[in-house]
Protein backbone atom coordinates (compact mmCIF):
# COMPACT_ATOMS: atom_id res chain seq x y z
CA UNK A 1 0.00 0.00 0.00
CA UNK A 2 1.38 3.42 -0.95
CA UNK A 3 1.31 6.36 1.40
CA UNK A 4 -0.55 9.51 0.50
CA UNK A 5 1.71 12.50 -0.11
CA UNK A 6 1.66 15.13 2.62
CA UNK A 7 -1.15 17.66 2.21
CA UNK A 8 1.42 20.38 1.67
CA UNK A 9 4.95 20.41 0.34
CA UNK A 10 7.27 23.38 0.65
CA UNK A 11 10.13 23.97 -1.77
CA UNK A 12 12.63 26.78 -1.40
CA UNK A 13 15.55 27.92 -3.48
CA UNK A 14 17.72 30.98 -3.81
CA UNK A 15 18.34 33.15 -6.88
CA UNK A 16 20.96 35.74 -5.92
CA UNK A 17 19.20 38.07 -3.48
CA UNK A 18 15.81 36.55 -4.25
CA UNK A 19 14.36 33.50 -2.53
CA UNK A 20 11.44 31.48 -3.85
CA UNK A 21 9.06 29.73 -1.46
CA UNK A 22 6.81 27.39 -3.47
CA UNK A 23 3.78 25.78 -1.84
CA UNK A 24 2.40 22.58 -3.38
CA UNK A 25 -0.84 20.98 -2.27
CA UNK A 26 -3.22 22.36 0.32
CA UNK A 27 -2.57 25.36 2.55
CA UNK A 28 -4.89 25.41 5.55
CA UNK A 29 -4.75 25.61 9.33
CA UNK A 30 -3.56 22.00 9.60
CA UNK A 31 -0.44 22.78 7.54
CA UNK A 32 0.35 26.12 9.20
CA UNK A 33 3.27 24.84 11.23
CA UNK A 34 5.01 23.46 8.11
CA UNK A 35 4.91 26.77 6.28
CA UNK A 36 5.66 28.90 9.33
CA UNK A 37 8.75 26.81 10.07
CA UNK A 38 9.97 27.15 6.47
CA UNK A 39 9.36 30.91 6.51
CA UNK A 40 11.15 31.28 9.86
CA UNK A 41 14.12 29.33 8.53
CA UNK A 42 14.29 31.52 5.42
CA UNK A 43 14.04 34.74 7.35
CA UNK A 44 16.75 33.72 9.81
CA UNK A 45 19.17 32.08 7.40
CA UNK A 46 18.75 33.82 4.07
CA UNK A 47 17.28 37.21 4.90
CA UNK A 48 16.21 37.54 1.28
CA UNK A 49 16.05 41.01 -0.26
CA UNK A 50 13.00 39.72 -2.14
CA UNK A 51 10.84 36.76 -1.15
CA UNK A 52 8.69 35.29 -3.90
CA UNK A 53 5.80 33.15 -2.65
CA UNK A 54 4.73 30.87 -5.50
CA UNK A 55 1.12 29.70 -5.19
CA UNK A 56 0.83 28.26 -8.70
CA UNK A 57 0.67 24.68 -7.42
CA UNK A 58 -1.74 25.18 -4.54
CA UNK A 59 -4.85 22.99 -4.76
CA UNK A 60 -6.60 24.59 -1.81
CA UNK A 61 -5.92 27.72 0.18
CA UNK A 62 -7.75 28.97 3.25
CA UNK A 63 -7.43 32.00 5.47
CA UNK A 64 -4.22 30.52 6.91
CA UNK A 65 -2.67 31.12 3.48
CA UNK A 66 -3.62 34.78 3.66
CA UNK A 67 -2.06 35.00 7.12
CA UNK A 68 1.18 33.64 5.67
CA UNK A 69 1.27 36.34 2.99
CA UNK A 70 0.38 39.16 5.38
CA UNK A 71 2.90 38.03 8.01
CA UNK A 72 5.65 37.58 5.43
CA UNK A 73 5.02 41.04 4.02
CA UNK A 74 5.10 42.64 7.47
CA UNK A 75 8.33 40.88 8.39
CA UNK A 76 9.98 41.78 5.11
CA UNK A 77 8.91 45.41 4.85
CA UNK A 78 9.97 46.09 8.43
CA UNK A 79 13.49 45.13 7.28
CA UNK A 80 13.37 47.07 4.00
CA UNK A 81 12.81 43.91 1.96
CA UNK A 82 10.09 43.01 -0.55
CA UNK A 83 7.45 40.37 -1.12
CA UNK A 84 6.14 39.17 -4.47
CA UNK A 85 3.28 36.69 -4.84
CA UNK A 86 2.64 34.43 -7.83
CA UNK A 87 -1.00 33.44 -8.32
CA UNK A 88 -2.32 33.07 -11.87
CA UNK A 89 -5.70 34.49 -12.87
CA UNK A 90 -8.42 31.90 -12.32
CA UNK A 91 -6.47 29.90 -9.74
CA UNK A 92 -7.97 29.21 -6.31
CA UNK A 93 -5.24 31.26 -4.69
CA UNK A 94 -5.88 34.23 -6.98
CA UNK A 95 -9.63 34.08 -6.41
CA UNK A 96 -9.07 34.23 -2.64
CA UNK A 97 -6.60 37.11 -2.99
CA UNK A 98 -9.09 38.99 -5.16
CA UNK A 99 -12.10 38.18 -2.96
CA UNK A 100 -10.35 39.51 0.14
CA UNK A 101 -8.85 42.46 -1.77
CA UNK A 102 -5.36 41.42 -0.67
CA UNK A 103 -4.46 41.55 -4.37
CA UNK A 104 -5.12 45.31 -4.21
CA UNK A 105 -2.21 45.63 -1.76
CA UNK A 106 0.05 42.88 -3.07
CA UNK A 107 -0.76 42.51 -6.77
CA UNK A 108 0.05 38.93 -7.80
CA UNK A 109 2.10 37.96 -10.83
CA UNK A 110 0.83 35.47 -13.37
CA UNK A 111 4.02 33.38 -13.56
CA UNK A 112 7.13 32.71 -11.56
CA UNK A 113 9.24 33.98 -14.46
CA UNK A 114 7.38 37.32 -14.40
CA UNK A 115 7.91 37.58 -10.63
CA UNK A 116 11.61 36.80 -10.94
CA UNK A 117 11.97 39.42 -13.67
CA UNK A 118 10.16 42.02 -11.55
CA UNK A 119 12.38 41.19 -8.58
CA UNK A 120 15.49 41.60 -10.72
CA UNK A 121 14.56 45.09 -11.93
CA UNK A 122 16.24 48.06 -10.19
CA UNK A 123 14.28 49.57 -7.30
CA UNK A 124 11.36 47.98 -5.47
CA UNK A 125 9.73 45.06 -7.30
CA UNK A 126 6.85 46.05 -9.50
CA UNK A 127 3.59 44.22 -9.79
CA UNK A 128 1.96 42.69 -12.81
CA UNK A 129 -1.81 42.86 -13.05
Amino acid sequence: MTEDPPPLQVQTWRLDTRTVLRLIGERDFATSSIVEAALDDLMRADEPAVLIIDLTQIDFIASAGLDLIINARQRLTSNDRHLIVVAPTGSRARRLLDLTHLSDHIPPHETLDAAIEAAHAPGPPTSQT
